[in-house]
């Protein structure tokens, strides 16, 4: 192909974003109004300071991925992002209910 993978990623996330912008056009025509900044603002800070991390780490990429995998759950946590209910049921699918 011409333009290889970074093309196909950049199509992928080009439809995602347009399939979204569709669907929550519809969601807001029929009245459920979706608060997406008290939706999006912790996910993307996490991601943020992950992101920072990547790039300011020179490490194997395997140790990239798992610390990176970390800092981003723990900056979730830390944030209050998941509820009791999240807690139990992440307890159990690891096996510490």
């Amino acid at each position: 192909p011409k333009y290889g993978l970074i093309a196909a990623c950049f199509i992928t996330v080009l439809t995602e974003l347009t399939c979204f912008i569709f669907w929550f056009h519809i969601m807001n025509v029929h009245g459920y109004k979706i608060p997406i900044f008290k939706i999006l603002l912790k996910p993307v800070l996490a991601s943020l300071i992950m992101g920072l991390f990547i790039i300011l780490l020179n490490a194997n990429i395997i140790l990239v991925i798992v610390l990176s995998t970390i800092i981003y759950f723990g900056v979730l946590y830390i944030l209050k992002t998941f509820s009791e209910d999240d807690i139990t049921l992440f307890k159990k699918i690891v096996g510490k209910s």
